[in-house]
């Protein structure tokens, strides 16, 4: 906003003052009236003066206009600055809700290892099982217990980079509000084609607009560079005054006859006469009163009309020309990148979705695995190590699950984000 103000004003005349004292001893020359005097002086002057630029070859304008470019640039990369917060948020809590159903996972699996040990016991008294295989379910079940004790570190790790995202002090406290149905049913793949999420991101990406605003600033630029080619046209003027410390006021003026020479006739000098208004009484002129009397205004026009000045603007324009080539490369560069990323999270979400309809069949299966399996432990026709082998698998499924569906989410989210749309669950 000041640059843009600045560009603007620049438009407008300048006014400018100055003033200067001194004091001279010995033979000086008075200021006032240009005479030699042999004593002390002392002088002050005065001086405004202003200047309006009338013809500039355009620079003026150009420079207002790359100023209010550069602002419109600068704000869309507040924009993007504030969406990539957003975005991080999103995703920092997403980690927390993740890490939480991984600690729900973990605290079902230490339900079945503790369920199970309680069987196990029971057989241990009937004398079907073998006393030893309690102790395998106790070891499963401190296992079990240390993935619970992960999942909670990983929930306060979360927690605090959250925190730090939103600039909260690490010692405040901070209640995550589960959501009560986190679905990902409205998932389609069939809107995320790659033609409609890139259009939908060309038009919303502020970093966009950004660049395409620092490429038409850049060719301001080059308008600014050839505008030194032209000549430059402006009005001046000026006030001034001063003050001598000699300077006197005269007063009570007589007629007074005083005989000259200097007039020859025949070769011969002759005195005349001549009447003049002597002064009976002088004083100082007060500083003011000078200031006044010594009140001068000038007025004049500029023309400044560039021939050769060494190749200066030349390599000017040439400097502004590679720069907006720059420019265009970065901006075509950076919508390349910006390309393969979309292209890249695409992929991504396309392998989570199907991780996560196997991983929704595999749980299935493998549950169904384990019951059975669970079942014929409990008639004495499976072993210990069948058992505690299909708890793990379901187990493991379950968290793979998690992992996939998880995926799938922070995808699709970042796909929105890119999209301009609002970051929620």
């Amino acid at each position: 906003a000041f640059d843009v103000k600045q560009a603007s004003q620049s438009r407008y005349p300048n006014l400018n003052g100055n003033s200067n004292f001194s004091y001279n001893f010995g033979r000086n020359i008075d200021p006032t009236t240009n005479d030699f005097v042999p004593t002390n002086l002392g002088f002050n002057s005065i001086n405004l003066n202003t200047s309006i630029p009338l013809y500039s070859g355009g620079r003026l304008r150009a420079r207002l206009e790359q100023t209010q470019l550069a602002e419109r640039e600068w704000s869309e990369r507040i924009k993007q600055s504030i969406q990539d917060v957003e975005l991080d948020i999103t995703l920092s809590f997403l980690n927390i809700l993740f890490e939480s159903e991984r600690k729900r996972n973990a605290a079902h699996q230490l339900v079945l290892s503790e369920n199970q040990l309680d069987r196990v016991m029971k057989l241990i008294e009937v004398e079907t099982v073998p006393e030893s295989e309690k102790y395998e379910w106790i070891a499963q079940i401190q296992a079990d217990k240390q993935l619970i004790r992960a999942s909670e570190n990983a929930i306060e790790n979360s927690i605090f980079q959250l925190k730090n995202l939103l600039n909260l002090d690490a010692s405040e406290s901070f209640i995550i509000e589960q959501p009560k149905d986190l679905s990902i049913t409205d998932i389609s793949l069939s809107s995320f084609e790659f033609d409609q999420v890139f259009d939908r991101v060309i038009a919303n990406r502020p970093e966009i607009l950004a660049f395409q605003l620092n490429e038409q600033a850049a060719e301001k630029e080059i308008t600014i560079a050839k505008s030194y080619y032209m000549p430059n046209f402006g009005l001046g003027a000026s006030l001034s005054t001063n003050f001598s410390s000699l300077a006197k006021t005269f007063s009570d003026f007589t007629t007074q006859r005083v005989t000259n020479e200097g007039i020859y006739i025949n070769g011969e000098s002759i005195l005349f006469e001549e009447e003049l208004n002597v002064p009976g009484n002088s004083a100082r002129t007060p500083y003011f009163d000078q200031l006044n009397q010594n009140l001068g205004f000038g007025i004049g026009v500029q023309l400044n009309i560039p021939i050769y000045n060494r190749g200066v603007s030349k390599a000017n324009v040439s400097r502004a020309e590679n720069a907006l080539k720059i420019a265009k490369n970065t901006n075509q560069q950076s919508i390349k990148n910006l390309e393969l990323q979309i292209q890249q999270i695409l992929a991504d979400l396309r392998n989570a979705h199907a991780q996560y309809e196997a991983g929704k069949t595999r749980v299935e299966y493998l549950q169904n695995a384990f019951e059975n399996i669970q079942q014929r432990y409990n008639l004495g026709m499976s072993n210990n190590y069948d058992l505690l082998d299909a708890q793990s698998r379901f187990n493991q499924a379950r968290n793979d699950l998690t992992i996939a569906k998880y995926g799938l989410i922070f995808r699709s989210k970042i796909i929105d984000f890119y999209s301009g749309k609002e970051m929620k669950l």
